[in-house]
């Protein structure tokens, strides 16, 4: 949350929606910054788990919002290249996980 709050130049939150973020948490405002700004939405209703590891489904669907990338699903269906194994399209993140990992066009 914070560096992704860097990169979008976004200022800390007073506050933020998650439950389990503690009012004294040193992330707290970077983490309301990018709830806020629409690029992460924490694991669940009501919960951000801090002070968890970030998931590589996590971590590419949060960097595609902040680059403004939007997966065209068509396009990867035809010409997108799926190197990984452990990646299959019954995954929530599996277009965010192809356009995080691709080519730029």
């Amino acid at each position: 949350a914070r560096i992704l709050a860097a990169y979008a130049g976004l200022s800390p939150a007073e506050s933020t929606d998650f439950g389990d973020v503690k009012a004294n948490h040193w992330a707290k405002g970077y983490i309301g910054a990018v709830q806020q700004a629409g690029i992460m939405s924490g694991r669940s209703k009501g919960k951000f788990a801090p002070g968890e590891k970030i998931t590589r489904q996590e971590v590419c669907a949060a960097l595609n919002k902040a680059l403004q990338r939007k997966p065209d699903k068509a396009f990867l269906d035809t010409y997108g290249n799926n190197p990984f194994k452990d990646v299959n399209k019954n995954m929530w993140s599996y277009y965010d996980i192809l356009e995080a990992t691709g080519q730029p066009q």
